[in-house]
């Protein structure tokens, strides 16, 4: 069940990474479309520092999944090992 919240959570954090970036270049797109519109230029700026702020949140949620399965696994494989010998003693 770990091993399957893991990867969810890996790809939840990779699809909110894809759509960061899209939007950032949506952004960047429709500022240069228009380059007298000051308004917009200045909108696209805070939408570009919002996802840099989410890209950079997405990679922190990653390390920290990481980090949890190198704690976690040693933990699961000495829990499992504990019940198999003591399922074998019986």
């Amino acid at each position: 069940m770990e091993d399957k919240i893991e990867k969810t959570a890996e790809v939840a954090i990779e699809v909110v990474d894809t759509v960061a970036e899209a939007t950032e270049k949506v952004a960047g797109e429709v500022a240069g479309a228009f380059p007298g519109n000051e308004n917009l230029k200045e909108a696209a700026s805070r939408i570009k520092t919002v996802t840099d702020a989410i890209e950079e949140d997405a990679e922190k949620a990653e390390a920290l999944i990481h980090k949890v399965s190198l704690i976690t696994q040693p933990l699961l494989l000495r829990e499992y090992y504990a019940i198999g010998f003591d399922y074998g003693r019986r």
